[in-house]
C-alpha cells in the first residue's frame, strides 16, 4: 500500500492491524520517490479473518464474491483485488474497481493458495435468498 506524506502513519498501522499484528511495522516501510510503501505477507488463515467476518457483518458477501471472482487466476493459484483505504481506516470493507476510486490509493490484497477457488469460496461463499451458504474451511498451504 502506498503511504503519502499527508497520511497519518497511525491510520496506516491501524489498517495493517486489521489483518495481523506487525511487531516490525517501521521495518516494512520502504521509501519510494514522493511517497512510502508498505508490503507484508501473512501466512495461514489468520490474516483472512478480518475479511471473512467483516463481509458477513456488512452483509456484502454476494457483492464481494461477484467482484473478487473476476480477479482469480487459477493458473497462478492467486487472487488480487483492491480495497478502499479510507473504508479500511473505519474497519469496513469497501470494494474498488480501479485505483482512482480511493483518493489516497487503494490497498491491494493478494491471496495465494494451492486451491484458490476453494479459499475464495470459503471467504465469500454463494448466497441464496440473502442467506450465506457457508463453505467448508479449505486446507490452506
Amino acid at each position: 500500500m502506498d503511504i503519502f506524506p499527508t497520511e497519518n502513519i497511525d491510520k496506516i498501522k491501524q489498517i495493517c492491524n486489521l489483518f495481523t499484528e506487525l511487531d516490525n511495522f517501521d521495518d516494512l516501510i520502504h521509501e519510494k520517490n514522493e511517497y512510502k510503501e508498505i508490503r507484508f505477507i501473512i501466512e495461514g488463515i489468520e490474516g483472512l479473518k478480518f475479511l471473512f467476518s467483516q463481509v458477513r457483518k456488512q452483509k456484502i458477501v454476494e457483492a464481494v464474491r461477484g467482484h473478487v471472482y473476476n480477479f482469480i487466476n487459477v493458473d497462478m493459484n492467486r487472487c488480487s483485488f483492491i480495497l478502499n483505504k479510507q473504508a479500511l481506516t473505519m474497519g469496513k470493507v469497501g470494494l474498488c474497481y480501479n485505483s482512482d476510486e480511493s483518493p489516497l490509493g487503494p490497498v491491494r490484497i493478494t491471496i495465494s493458495a494451492n486451491h484458490i477457488e476453494s479459499v475464495i469460496n470459503y471467504l465469500f461463499p454463494p448466497t441464496e435468498n440473502g442467506q450465506v451458504l457457508e463453505a467448508e474451511n479449505p486446507i490452506l498451504e
